[in-house]
């Protein structure tokens, strides 16, 4: 089977039907359907991958990618960001020539949105705006193997090729491109002047006001990674611009203008590897052996500032920082370092301008040998939530701790099977609870918990599992009122998508009655609403 998902489906009028038909008098109809999670399946054809919407009461599930060409399959799929539309990429009217379509989210006819293709032509990949008017998509529509960056409106009219431009005999292509946050502009990254020097554009989505961000660059220098600033008034970039090989970080305008170098001078071999924007725009966080050739520290700078400030204090010799993220409110980075034992990873916390009286660790204590693997802030900023094997090396707990001093950690997933351990995580939208997969009870039977933060209130959200049955991913809703969940619960190898509240045991069915053979797939193919 493929990674898809499944279901028992008919059209959606049908299916409407049986939830109680037409609107008879006495206004005793059905409730209109509301699609609340969208999903991939194989479920009416063993080995054909369809696209569905369905209702968290596990009521309703309908069908949004229509019949299907012999050999056809639904690649991908994006719900808009106001829920109304879901494009998605299938060879839906030929076998192996994949194409962009938009459907309703609630059910019927389906468009298609991208051009005629040359043949050989697909479209690899689309992105919805944030205002969800238009979408922009990648596709060797007019070339075949040079792929070219497109916008189109949902019901498929005003198509136009953004990256018109010409690519001077050279094989150039975009290779990544994101909206800003705005919906105002597009940057992308193409190589259009010389094969495989990758330089950073911005554009409207009309195809207007075409700006080079990145400064024209040398021979054998690229621009790497970008990102919007949240509130779209810049975008930052990391490039080897100035030295052949040596990759810092720079700042730019929507529209252009000279680039502004933000990362600090680097020590020969030095590199900057990552950035972090701030969720309030104002700063940047990065991670660099700026100072020490091989020695990774995290700095902070704010663009237009005097410089940029090192957050992480001195470290043991052998010490790097590893990952880092921002808090939500901007105040603080949180990271995983070796700054005390040279390979015994911690959580630590730093203020944004390098404050002392805000730094600490805020993971507990570890045993010889262990580590924090993962960690991720609360959306209050308040806590973080952590996976380590703090109190028995190779068996991983999860943990919540302080984000302030004093600093205090708390023991949530309490005692396990021998061999069992905590495999990931992820705080509810609102912060009141952490949902997690572990296998707890039954030595690699993992299951979904949610608990409080202060590790009370536990409760096993999936139902009983069948014997070499797993929960294999979840999400949860926007709201945080709903989880969703892939598992083979009732029999082994058969996966099915659940859907189940956050403070009660035992999920209900949304994928439907399946095909033999048919399952849901990963966790990736589903977006919930």
């Amino acid at each position: 089977m493929k990674t898809v998902h499944a279901c028992s489906v008919v059209a959606a009028a049908a299916l409407l039907a049986d939830c109680g038909g037409g609107g008879g008098g006495g206004g005793g109809g059905p409730a209109a359907f509301v699609p609340e999670v969208v999903f991939l399946a194989d479920g009416r054809t063993n080995g054909v991958e369809e696209l569905f919407s369905a209702d968290m009461a596990g009521r309703t599930v309908v069908l949004l990618s229509g019949g299907l060409t012999v050999g056809g399959n639904v690649m991908s799929f994006a719900w808009s960001p106001n829920r109304t539309w879901i494009a998605f990429l299938a060879d839906k009217q030929t076998d192996g020539v994949v194409e962009l379509y938009v459907a309703p989210a609630s059910g019927g006819p389906s468009v298609r949105a991208s051009g005629p293709l040359v043949p050989g032509g697909n479209v690899v990949s689309c992105a919805w705006s944030p205002d969800s008017s238009r979408i922009a998509y990648l596709a060797d529509e007019a070339s075949d193997q040079v792929f070219e960056l497109f916008t189109v409106r949902p019901d498929g009219s005003a198509r136009v090729k953004v990256s018109d431009f010409p690519f001077n005999g050279v094989d150039g292509d975009v290779t990544a491109y994101s909206w800003s946050p705005n919906s105002g502009r597009i940057a992308y990254l193409a190589d259009p002047w010389e094969d495989e020097r990758y330089e950073l554009w911005a554009i409207g989505p009309d195809g207007n006001d075409r700006t080079m961000l990145s400064d024209n660059m040398g021979t054998g220098t690229d621009v790497i990674e970008f990102a919007w600033s949240p509130d779209a008034s810049r975008i930052a970039y990391r490039a080897d611009q100035d030295t052949d090989e040596t990759y810092e970080v720079f700042v730019n305008g929507p529209y252009g203008g000279t680039p502004l170098k933000i990362s600090g001078p680097l020590t020969s071999g030095g590199d900057v590897l990552n950035f972090l924007w701030s969720p309030d725009s104002s700063c940047i966080a990065y991670r660099a052996d700026q100072d020490v050739d091989e020695v990774f520290e995290l700095y902070t700078v704010a663009p237009g500032a005097a410089g940029p400030v090192k957050v992480s204090p001195s470290m043991v010799a052998g010490g790097d920082v590893i990952d880092f993220a921002w808090s939500p409110d901007s105040s603080r980075v949180a990271y995983l370092a070796d700054g005390d034992v040279n390979d015994q990873f911690e959580l630590y916390v730093a203020a944004a301008d390098g404050n002392p009286a805000w730094q600490g660790r805020a993971s507990g204590l570890l045993v010889p040998g262990g580590d924090v693997v993962k960690f991720a802030w609360s959306p209050d900023s308040r806590t973080l939530a952590y996976a380590a094997d703090q109190r028995m090396d190779g068996v991983y707990d999860l943990f919540t701790a302080r984000a302030i001093a004093p600093w205090t950690d708390w023991w949530l997933t309490g005692p396990m099977v021998a061999g069992g351990s905590v495999i990931d995580f992820v705080w509810s939208p609102d912060g009141s609870r952490v949902a997690y997969r572990a296998d707890r009870y039954v030595d690699d039977q993992y299951e979904l918990f949610t608990i409080l933060p202060d590790g009370t209130g536990s409760v096993r959200i999936c139902g009983p599992l069948t014997f070499g049955g797993r929960v294999r991913g979840f999400k949860w809703s926007t709201t945080g009122a709903r989880l969703v969940y892939v598992a083979d619960e009732r029999v082994q190898g058969v996966l099915e998508l659940f859907g189940a509240r956050p403070n009660v045991s035992g999920g209900v069915v949304l994928s439907g009655t399946m095909v033999a053979g048919g399952g849901v797939g990963g966790i990736d193919s589903v977006q919930v609403r």
